[in-house]
Formats: structure tokens, C-alpha cells, sequence
């Protein structure tokens, strides 16, 4: 609230003082609107830390996914699909109903954590702050666009606002802390990047900006199909 507050009154264009010139001259940074970001992101982390994932819904698949990937690594296998060591020597398919985007760069984090279930945390406080950046340049361009928005002088004000109600909203704290819905949540990432590239290819008429949408899309395939399925039927209404 006190950043909503002292977003609201420099935006008022009501500046007195050296004190409220200061805090304009921080709000005016390129970079701060990604440092409220990652504030906030940590924030709505930090219970995630104090927990046993091992317990949680879906949680033991993920971080079974990121150690049995990781060890197939080790063993020098490829491709590394399937483990040999599970269901009792017959092997299963680790990713066969998960993105490859969704282990790979964990097990790439527990190499280093040396942990899959802090690979996993982490993993999952990324994906929140990058959905937030996501969304934060999304809004920006539409609302730099506006004129009326301009006048008023809230662009970034309104940016910064629609990135911390996306990364704060109740359906993708249920997916982290509920459902531990990794594939879910990881593919907000990807949404604001699709919307943004249809933004640009109406408003624009600009070619090369379907790659940003085939971009965004194919990762998001990867990432989880369901999204990809809701995310195709609003880009349709989107471009109506």
C-alpha cells in the first residue's frame, strides 16, 4: 500500500519539496519497477521456503521428476526420458504428461542447490517474477499507446499495478501453494507475451511480430497443453 500511495502522489504532478523530488527520481528508474517485482515475487514466496513439499499435492511427482532426470544425467544417458529405476526395473516416462521446460531448468538449478526440492522453490519464485515482467511490458506498450493514459501520466503507474495484481492474483497462488500446479503457473510466463505480439500485429501490421506469438505459443505447448488450449480461444477473441 505505501508503494500505491507513493506511486498515486507523484503521479499527481503535485510534487513539493526535496523529499517527494527524491522519491520521483527513484519511481522515474527504468529498474524499478522490476525491483517492486521481485520484492513482491519474494514476498509471495516466502511461505513456499517454510514448507515440507514432499507433502504437498503434486509436489513429490515434480521433485521426483527433477532427481530421477538429474540422476539419468549422471548416468550418462540419452535421451533421458525414461527411467529405468522406477516401477520396479519395468521404467517410466518422466514428462510424459509435463513440459520439458518444467524439469529441465530445475534440474539445471539443483545441480548447483544440490537439492530437488529447493531446485523446485526456486524454480517457482523465477516463474513469478518473470509472469510479473511479462505482464509489466505487456501493459506498458498498450498503455504508452494510449493517449489518455498519457495525459493522466499513469502509464507506468498502471503497468506496474496490472503486473503486481497478476502475480499476486488467488488462482495462481492456489496453483503454487494448493495444487503445486507447476506447468500451470510456469506457462503465465507466456501469456502476456502472446497477447502483447497480437497487440503488435493488429496495431503495427508489422510480420515480424507473428514470431512472438508463435514464440510465446510453442513454448507454452511445452510448457502446459491446457493453457495453450484456454490461451488459443482468448487470442481468437482478442482479434475480434
Amino acid at each position: 500500500m505505501l508503494i500505491v500511495s507513493s506511486l498515486i502522489i507523484v503521479n499527481s504532478n503535485k510534487i513539493q519539496g526535496e523529499p517527494m523530488k527524491a522519491v520521483k527520481k527513484i519511481i522515474d528508474n527504468k529498474f524499478f519497477p522490476y525491483i517492486i517485482i521481485t520484492i513482491l515475487s519474494i514476498i509471495i514466496c516466502i511461505p513456499l521456503f517454510a514448507m515440507n513439499m514432499s507433502e504437498y499435492n503434486e509436489a513429490r511427482i515434480h521433485i521426483g521428476r527433477i532427481v530421477s532426470v538429474k540422476q539419468i544425467i549422471l548416468d550418462g544417458v540419452f535421451p533421458n526420458f525414461i527411467s529405468a529405476k522406477h516401477m520396479m526395473g519395468f521404467g517410466y516416462a518422466l514428462n510424459i504428461f509435463y513440459g520439458i521446460l518444467t524439469t529441465y531448468i530445475p534440474v539445471l538449478i539443483s545441480f548447483i542447490t544440490g537439492s530437488g526440492i529447493w531446485a523446485l522453490k526456486i524454480f517457482t519464485l523465477i516463474t513469478v517474477a518473470i509472469s510479473g515482467i511479462t505482464m509489466h511490458n505487456f501493459v506498458l506498450e498498450i498503455t504508452t499507446d494510449s493517449q489518455k493514459l498519457k495525459a493522466f501520466n499513469v502509464t507506468k503507474f498502471t503497468a506496474l499495478l496490472a503486473s503486481l495484481i497478476y502475480i499476486a492474483a488467488p488462482y495462481k497462488l492456489t496453483d503454487i501453494y494448493a495444487r503445486t500446479a507447476v506447468g500451470e503457473y510456469t506457462a503465465f510466463i507466456f501469456i502476456p507475451l502472446v497477447f502483447r505480439g497480437l497487440y503488435k500485429l493488429i496495431n503495427d501490421k508489422e510480420k515480424a511480430n507473428l514470431y512472438i506469438i508463435i514464440g510465446a505459443v510453442r513454448i507454452n505447448i511445452i510448457t502446459y497443453n491446457n493453457d495453450y488450449i484456454c490461451g488459443n480461444f482468448c487470442c481468437n477473441i482478442f482479434t475480434m
